[in-house]
């Protein structure tokens, strides 16, 4: 749902910008007392948005912003099949949603598009990576690349563990990082292929 309402773009109205004077949408717009004079300087703006009929709407992609004091919950499933049943509806979500996030990346800065899109990619080519490194080499002759190849994961995910001690002092769910990247990598990384097979089936359990 997320990515659907950041695809789409607000309506906005001229009049909206008048009345309100906190409107990030218009960063250019100086904040003035609304009166007739103010009304006039606002319609002769260099903005081409603004234009003297102000019930025309316009349109302008959502501002996101990042807040690190938010909080999400969610109900934890209690065992491994009802965790994977929850995987599995949250990588048909991200699929679905690829058309949507997919749309809109690329008119963002250069280094989030870019982030994004190796991020995404990565989640389709991760399977081959997998089976490469713990299957293929071994079979060439390469023993020790499963070995380097796990190393790297479990340093990877002690990275990540620390960061999240770090924000968060005295939480000591750090410690479960690394459990969480095998997992990650060994089971959710083939559920991708699973929850595209089985797109159209959209029951919940």
């Amino acid at each position: 749902m997320t990515a659907h309402v950041l695809g789409t773009k607000p309506k906005l109205y001229n009049n909206d910008i008048l009345d309100n004077k906190q409107n990030d949408y218009r960063k250019n717009i100086p904040i003035l007392q609304i009166g007739k004079d103010d009304i006039d300087t606002m319609k002769s703006s260099s903005d081409p948005d603004i234009d003297d009929d102000k019930d025309k709407p316009r349109t302008k992609y959502w501002k996101v912003l990042y807040s690190k004091s938010v909080r999400v919950t969610i109900g934890v499933p209690d065992t491994l099949p009802a965790l994977l049943k929850q995987q599995i509806r949250w990588k048909k979500s991200f699929i679905r949603s690829l058309s949507s996030t997919g749309g809109i990346f690329w008119k963002r800065p250069f280094y989030v598009a870019m982030l994004y899109y190796i991020q995404t990619g990565m989640k389709f080519i991760r399977p081959f990576i997998l089976l490469h490194a713990i299957v293929l080499l071994p079979l060439a002759g390469n023993i020790l690349s499963p070995v380097i190849w796990v190393s790297g994961l479990l340093f990877t995910s002690m990275i990540y563990g620390v960061d999240y001690r770090l924000r968060n002092p005295g939480d000591k769910l750090w410690l479960y990082r690394p459990a969480f990247m095998l997992l990650s990598t060994f089971v959710y990384t083939w559920l991708l292929a699973w929850a595209g097979l089985t797109i159209k089936k959209q029951s919940w359990r």
